[in-house]
């Protein structure tokens, strides 16, 4: 009883913090919180928190720890969680920042769980915008080879490409851009390149 008061205690402090927007003093918490944690369920709470803290106080190395953390925290439950695609989609995006566009690129592809309608990673980020960085990513950072095997035979590219749609009127779909530029067909290719910059 008093170890799960102190979890709850420090996990609350933690909660403060963040919410006045004090993120390193929230992640101190929370990591303490964590030490005093035993159970599977209050293990994964405390590593998303942590996670999503470190991405915004951009911490990447604590952010690809506790997104290790809670993908194992999210085995041991034995269940499937949009919060872990949540930690795992901010962990790409950390490397999309650091500019490490191949790292990048396989934790989307590697990570993105697509079986819905997407709308689980609605609060950091869009399909469709994934897709666009995986597309950028690809043509930025991937051998040929590279794009043909990790990308284009990726069941997961699959499913993310097809959840995206033609929103912005382009007349093409995301998935063509790399079609078009390994099949040598530069001039659509550039055409859409340009499109999806503007």
């Amino acid at each position: 009883m008093i170890r799960d008061s102190i979890r709850i205690s420090y996990f609350e402090l933690g909660r403060i913090h963040y919410q006045y927007g004090f993120l390193s003093d929230a992640i101190k918490n929370w990591s303490r919180s964590l030490d005093y944690a035993n159970n599977e369920e209050d293990l994964f709470n405390i590593t998303y928190h942590l996670a999503q803290a470190s991405f915004e106080n951009q911490s990447n190395i604590y952010l690809s720890k506790y997104a290790g953390e809670a993908e194992a925290r999210e085995r041991a439950l034995s269940k499937s969680s949009s919060r872990t695609a949540q930690v795992k989609t901010l962990d790409a995006l950390a490397s999309l920042q650091n500019e490490n566009f191949k790292d990048a690129v396989v934790k989307f592809c590697n990570t993105v769980n697509v079986s819905d309608d997407g709308t689980q990673l609605n609060e950091f980020v869009l399909n469709k915008d994934i897709a666009y960085y995986v597309v950028i990513g690809s043509l930025h950072s991937l051998s040929r080879g590279e794009i043909k095997n990790l990308i284009l035979n990726g069941s997961s590219y699959k499913a993310l490409m097809e959840s995206t749609n033609d929103e912005r009127g382009a007349g093409f779909q995301v998935s063509d851009v790399i079609e078009n530029f390994l099949n040598g067909r530069y001039m659509d290719y550039q055409r859409q390149i340009a499109f999806i910059a503007s």
